[in-house]
This record gives structure tokens, C-alpha cells and sequence, in this order.
């Protein structure tokens, strides 16, 4: 049996989503959380749905995404809210990939890895080139 993730107090709303994905896209949206989910994916799917602030942002930014450290513990959920709010981008998922099934799971979900050990600097080095905004300093 699953236990529901508890969301921490300073986070809880009023947010009954926990059955219905569309209630929880519409409540990560609006920053409203739920008392609780019921599972470590719903959490993670919840946390992936971008506001409508960050889509516009996203948008405004001339060049693409690379995200160092993609199988972290954040990454993955980084990697997946980055693509849902910027669906036209490429976003590339750097990471040494240790765990089983992790660089599998990223690219089902639309995102490019990178197999590299960020320690090696000819590995870095080797890095592609990423497009870079022109409003951010070289």
C-alpha cells in the first residue's frame, strides 16, 4: 500500500486534485497545492505542470536549455517541467546516468541526455555547444 506524500504546511490549500489530473494541472498552475498525494509520481507530475508565468518566460528566451546533473534529485523533474513549459525548445539532460532506466525515462518524455561525467573536464569540453540567449552575458 502506498502512503500519500504529505505536503509540507506553509504549502497546503484547499485543493482537493489528488483524482483528477486536469484539477492538478489547473491547481500547480494557480500555485494552490493539495493536502496530500497519493503517490511519488503524482507528486512528480504535479510538480512538472509549468505556471503560466514561467511558460511566458520560457518563451521570451532566445536559445535553449541544458540542464547539468539531469538524473540528480531534482533533475528529472526539473528536466520535465522545463519541457512542459517550453514544448518548442530543446532541452538537453547532462548526468553520469548511474541508476538503471533513468536516461530512458527523460528521453520518453521528449528530453535529450547526454551520458558525461561533469568531474572529467575533457568530458565537459566535449559538451555540445548549446544556442545561447543573446540577453545573457557569454
Amino acid at each position: 500500500m502506498k502512503r500519500p506524500v504529505k505536503v509540507g504546511s506553509h504549502m497546503q490549500g484547499t485543493a482537493q486534485t489528488q483524482d483528477n489530473p486536469a484539477s492538478m494541472e489547473r491547481a500547480a498552475q494557480t500555485g494552490a497545492f493539495p493536502k496530500s498525494f497519493d503517490s511519488v509520481e503524482q507528486l512528480d507530475a504535479f510538480l512538472s505542470q509549468p505556471s503560466p508565468d514561467l511558460i511566458d518566460d520560457l518563451s521570451s528566451v532566445d536559445g535553449d536549455i541544458l540542464i547539468l546533473g539531469v538524473a540528480g534529485k531534482m533533475g528529472p523533474t526539473l528536466a520535465r517541467l522545463a519541457r512542459n513549459a517550453a514544448p518548442d525548445k530543446r532541452i538537453v539532460g547532462v548526468a553520469r546516468f548511474s541508476e538503471a532506466g533513468q536516461r530512458d525515462t527523460l528521453e520518453q518524455c521528449g528530453i535529450e541526455t547526454i551520458k558525461a561525467d561533469l568531474l572529467d573536464q575533457e568530458q565537459v569540453e566535449a559538451l555540445p555547444r548549446m544556442k545561447t540567449s543573446s540577453s545573457w552575458p557569454a
